[in-house]
């Protein structure tokens, strides 16, 4: 089957969104990866199946239409519910209408519009389901992200007697520092015990200390050996709507690169524990989870065990069966579609 892909390449959630599907060619299709950026749609009239990543502007909404009364099965798909990060964090929320000139009821219209265009939509959590199918989506299909091939992460080497404790989020997890007082937290440890060391990636905990580091950004393709010099990962949520529409994938890093995590039980994180590498924390828990989990080098090694072999669970290569079906079901409406137009029966898909 001929796939075409396309989306802003350059957005880091593409890598587990978009860019695996380019791994369907192991499973006998054709693929090809298209940046949005002034492309033209007429190739896409060459496809079976086309798959839109992030985007519900007008031009793209225009490609979309024109691709699918050719006939061509359309997949949509987006993890990113806006509506919720305007409940989450005013100044978030202020960033983002500022960054695309628009307010939260026209994002509304734009992302209704592209899904109804769609044969399916996909995304990453039940609660952005949801919100699609209210807003007018056919079908929907929750694909959770898995880790791709681009994330490796090397066997740690030895320690030199310090343990760090690390955290991979994003600006938006301000609020969370905030709202679990985590800048406190990681003070107090630090104060206690001289081997404890902190790094955070894309979130500041806002702490002046030899002992923690603060890393603004870290490639995608660098960040599982980053992330493998960590002894324990963090990631904590504050109970939000958005947070509960969140991926789990932030611990399937951690695990993947063999870091025992603490995580809040919240949304993604919810039923996951020990057997996946890692424990969940309340809300009030965070300094005593840390610090028994950092006094625990025992544990840590076991936890890091289990993580790796469920994260090995969890690879985009160990599930491309899953992006397939939906592939295959898009070219199959779009066929039923077709024949519907021209009153003939549709041919089963290939």
């Amino acid at each position: 089957m001929r796939i075409a892909a396309v989306a802003d390449f350059s957005i880091a959630n593409s890598n587990y969104r978009a860019r695996p599907l380019a791994d369907l060619k192991q499973r006998g299709h054709s693929v090809s990866l298209i940046h949005i950026d002034n492309f033209d749609f007429r190739p896409l009239l060459e496809y079976d199946v086309v798959y839109f990543y992030r985007v519900r502007d007008q031009i793209a909404r225009q490609a979309m239409q024109e691709v699918r009364d050719a006939g061509i099965g359309v997949v949509w798909d987006d993890d990113d519910n806006h509506s919720l990060v305007l409940a989450h964090d005013p100044r978030e929320a202020r960033k983002v209408t500022r960054g695309a000139g628009k307010g939260s009821g026209d994002r509304h219209r734009d992302v209704s519009r592209a899904l109804k265009l769609a044969d399916v939509v996909t995304t990453t959590s039940a609660p952005i389901a949801a919100y699609f199918e209210q807003a007018g989506a056919e079908r929907v299909e929750v694909i959770e992200n898995y880790l791709p091939p681009l994330y490796t992460a090397a066997v740690p080497a030895i320690g030199l007697g310090v343990v760090v404790v690390g955290w991979v989020g994003g600006s938006e997890h301000q609020a969370d520092v905030e709202r679990l007082g985590l800048a406190g937290v990681a003070t107090r440890l630090l104060d206690r015990h001289p081997r404890i060391y902190f790094t955070t990636v894309g979130v500041d905990l806002g702490i002046r200390s030899d002992r923690y580091e603060y890393e603004r950004h870290v490639r995608y393709d660098l960040l599982g050996n980053y992330v493998a010099d960590f002894d324990i990962g963090l990631a904590p949520l504050t109970d939000s709507a958005f947070n509960r529409a969140r991926s789990d994938v932030k611990v399937k890093e951690y695990a993947y690169a063999r870091v025992p995590w603490l995580a809040s039980p919240v949304g993604p994180y919810l039923g996951l524990g020990e057997r996946e590498g890692g424990r969940l924390v309340p809300d009030d828990g965070w300094e005593q989870a840390i610090e028994e989990l950092f006094l625990d080098e025992y544990r840590r090694r076991v936890l890091a065990l289990r993580g790796r072999r469920w994260a090995e669970t969890k690879t985009a290569l160990s599930n491309l069966h899953v992006w397939e079906a939906v592939i295959l079901e898009a070219a199959e409406r779009a066929r039923a579609r077709k024949a519907a137009a021209s009153g003939t029966a549709a041919a089963p898909a290939r």
